[in-house]
Protein backbone atom coordinates (compact mmCIF):
# COMPACT_ATOMS: atom_id res chain seq x y z
CA UNK A 1 0.00 0.00 0.00
CA UNK A 2 2.95 2.49 0.37
CA UNK A 3 3.83 2.46 -3.22
CA UNK A 4 -0.10 3.09 -4.11
CA UNK A 5 0.12 5.79 -1.95
CA UNK A 6 3.38 7.48 -3.34
CA UNK A 7 1.68 6.64 -6.79
CA UNK A 8 -1.44 9.12 -5.81
CA UNK A 9 0.59 11.48 -4.16
CA UNK A 10 2.75 12.07 -7.31
CA UNK A 11 -0.22 11.87 -9.55
CA UNK A 12 -1.72 14.76 -7.38
CA UNK A 13 1.25 16.92 -7.59
CA UNK A 14 1.30 16.18 -11.55
CA UNK A 15 -2.64 16.77 -11.92
CA UNK A 16 -2.05 20.26 -10.00
CA UNK A 17 1.24 21.55 -11.94
CA UNK A 18 -0.60 20.58 -14.83
CA UNK A 19 -3.53 22.57 -14.03
CA UNK A 20 -1.35 25.55 -13.51
CA UNK A 21 0.37 25.12 -16.24
CA UNK A 22 -2.71 24.82 -18.63
CA UNK A 23 -3.47 28.55 -16.43
CA UNK A 24 -0.35 30.14 -17.23
CA UNK A 25 -0.74 29.21 -20.99
CA UNK A 26 -3.94 30.85 -21.12
CA UNK A 27 -2.84 33.51 -19.70
CA UNK A 28 0.20 33.80 -22.38
CA UNK A 29 -2.27 33.14 -25.43
CA UNK A 30 -3.73 36.60 -24.45
CA UNK A 31 -0.82 38.45 -23.89
CA UNK A 32 0.78 37.52 -27.09
CA UNK A 33 -2.78 38.24 -28.62
CA UNK A 34 -2.66 41.88 -27.03
CA UNK A 35 1.07 41.85 -28.77
CA UNK A 36 -0.12 40.91 -31.80
CA UNK A 37 -2.58 43.78 -31.80
CA UNK A 38 0.01 46.49 -30.84
CA UNK A 39 2.11 45.02 -33.76
CA UNK A 40 -0.93 45.13 -36.70
CA UNK A 41 -1.77 48.90 -35.30
CA UNK A 42 1.87 49.65 -35.22
CA UNK A 43 2.28 48.42 -38.99
CA UNK A 44 -0.44 50.36 -39.86
CA UNK A 45 0.69 53.10 -39.12
CA UNK A 46 -2.02 53.89 -35.64
CA UNK A 47 0.19 54.77 -33.61
CA UNK A 48 -1.96 57.17 -31.51
CA UNK A 49 -4.65 54.63 -31.22
CA UNK A 50 -4.60 53.00 -27.84
CA UNK A 51 -4.34 49.61 -27.20
CA UNK A 52 -5.20 47.57 -24.19
CA UNK A 53 -1.28 47.53 -23.32
CA UNK A 54 -2.17 51.30 -22.93
CA UNK A 55 -4.03 51.36 -20.29
CA UNK A 56 -3.80 50.68 -16.61
CA UNK A 57 -6.85 51.62 -14.91
CA UNK A 58 -7.51 51.33 -11.04
CA UNK A 59 -9.53 52.94 -8.84
CA UNK A 60 -7.27 55.74 -8.37
CA UNK A 61 -7.42 56.89 -11.93
CA UNK A 62 -8.71 59.55 -13.39
CA UNK A 63 -11.95 60.33 -14.69
CA UNK A 64 -10.64 60.82 -18.48
CA UNK A 65 -8.66 57.69 -18.15
CA UNK A 66 -11.68 55.46 -17.51
CA UNK A 67 -13.67 57.34 -20.25
CA UNK A 68 -10.55 56.73 -22.95
CA UNK A 69 -11.09 53.22 -21.82
CA UNK A 70 -14.69 53.12 -22.10
CA UNK A 71 -14.19 54.44 -25.36
CA UNK A 72 -11.68 52.23 -26.72
CA UNK A 73 -13.98 48.94 -25.44
CA UNK A 74 -16.89 50.32 -27.02
CA UNK A 75 -15.33 52.02 -30.17
CA UNK A 76 -17.34 51.03 -33.39
CA UNK A 77 -15.05 48.58 -36.31
CA UNK A 78 -13.31 50.47 -38.75
CA UNK A 79 -12.52 47.90 -40.93
CA UNK A 80 -16.14 46.60 -41.31
CA UNK A 81 -18.99 48.47 -42.99
CA UNK A 82 -22.43 48.01 -44.96
CA UNK A 83 -22.40 47.11 -48.45
CA UNK A 84 -25.55 47.15 -50.02
CA UNK A 85 -27.15 44.31 -52.37
CA UNK A 86 -29.86 43.38 -54.27
CA UNK A 87 -30.67 40.07 -55.72
CA UNK A 88 -31.20 39.82 -59.34
CA UNK A 89 -33.72 36.64 -59.19
CA UNK A 90 -35.74 37.94 -56.20
CA UNK A 91 -35.70 41.78 -56.50
CA UNK A 92 -34.57 41.43 -52.62
CA UNK A 93 -32.49 44.52 -51.13
CA UNK A 94 -30.52 45.16 -48.12
CA UNK A 95 -27.43 45.02 -46.13
CA UNK A 96 -24.74 42.97 -45.34
CA UNK A 97 -21.19 43.11 -43.44
CA UNK A 98 -18.15 43.70 -45.53
CA UNK A 99 -14.76 43.81 -44.18
CA UNK A 100 -12.31 45.79 -46.32
CA UNK A 101 -9.48 42.98 -45.39
CA UNK A 102 -11.67 40.20 -46.03
CA UNK A 103 -9.08 38.93 -48.40
CA UNK A 104 -6.10 39.22 -47.05
CA UNK A 105 -4.79 35.42 -46.23
CA UNK A 106 -3.59 35.51 -42.45
CA UNK A 107 -6.13 37.93 -41.47
CA UNK A 108 -7.74 37.66 -38.11
CA UNK A 109 -9.74 39.61 -35.74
Amino acid sequence: MDKISEINFRLAEAEKELSELEAKKEQLLQYIDQLWEKWYHLLNNEIDEPTPLDFLITEISSEQEKIALFRYLFRGREDVFPKRFESKKTKRRGYQPYCKNEWIKGYHD
